[in-house]
């Protein structure tokens, strides 16, 4: 919008109730701001990679564009927040979000683990906990595939191991807390993975749910876009192509209690609104560039 002449001190001049936003890879006025910016690239810098996977292995970038979309995520909130505080005083504001800056703010539990304790912190824990000394946290074979369990507290302990037919290891005082279980880990964690290589993901969820006990299966993205509830809530939708027939696409996971959800639509096909902007246009008492030339 600056190469355009539409920056934000331009166009504030002429209408200073406009809220703007701006979405970038690293900060204006940070040393990397010409540096070309993408999610793979911006996880690498920020520390998000050295964080991610396991402390045998090298660093391993998270599998979706999780700072693509926690980008968008706190632009949203800051254009919602910009607009709130325009009813009140009638001056707009320019919002401006770095994928840098966001992605620091979401590895803030880490850095103040690692500023903590430097000496001894573990960058990479694989699945299990590095800045919380909590156990068991991780993922545990069962007869279809893994499940994953942990225990955040010691009554989720408590309660895992009763619903596990455990109830000497929840009444067991040396294993009450959770430093001395992430001191006797790999016991715990194979007292748990006998359990759950007894019984199929979904036995092992039902059991987990009913005991309070935080932990889920391991799905395939397959099993996912084929939730059934997530398609009853509007979460999946199958939408004409083309070429492919339909594809799962998803649904908004806004939800609000005055305003009905509404469902994607397929692109349109190219030139398919050419008719109705025009007209707009005309309406508006614009002429159309296409229409000049002609």
């Amino acid at each position: 919008m600056e190469k355009l002449g539409l920056g934000w001190k331009t166009l504030s001049a002429r209408n200073p109730r406009l809220v703007m936003g701006s979405g970038k890879g690293y900060a204006a006025d940070s040393v990397y701001r010409d540096a070309p910016a993408m999610d793979f690239p911006i996880q690498a810098l920020t520390g998000l990679m050295s964080v991610t996977g396991f402390p045998d292995g090298p660093p391993v970038k998270c599998g979706a564009a999780i700072t693509d979309f926690l980008g968008g995520i706190h632009l949203f909130g800051g254009i919602m927040a910009a607009l709130h505080a325009r009813g009140t005083t009638g001056r707009g504001d320019f919002v401006q979000i770095a994928m840098q800056d966001v992605t620091h703010h979401a590895l803030a539990s880490n850095i103040s683990s690692f500023l903590l304790a430097p000496e001894g912190f573990a960058d990479r824990a694989g699945n299990s906990q590095a800045v919380l000394k909590v156990a068991p946290y991780d993922l545990f074979p069962a007869r279809d595939g893994q499940v994953a369990i942990m225990c955040l507290n010691d009554r989720h302990w408590d309660q895992l191991s009763r619903a596990m037919g455990r109830p000497d290891l929840a009444e067991d005082p040396e294993l009450a807390e959770g430093p001395a279980r992430c001191a006797r880990r790999a016991e715990v964690d194979g007292w748990v993975a006998e359990w759950t290589t007894q019984h199929t993901r979904a036995e092992i969820f039902a059991t987990l749910s009913d005991a309070r006990v935080p932990g889920a299966p391991v799905r395939t993205l397959a099993e996912v876009v084929a939730d059934e509830d997530m398609r009853a809530r509007g979460m999946v939708h199958d939408l004409p192509h083309p070429d492919l027939g339909t594809i799962p696409v998803p649904g908004s996971p806004m939800e609000f209690a005055r305003h009905d959800r509404v469902a994607p639509r397929p692109a349109p096909e190219a030139g398919a609104d050419t008719a109705c902007v025009l007209d707009a246009l005309r309406q508006a008492g614009l002429s159309p560039l296409s229409e000049d030339r002609n």
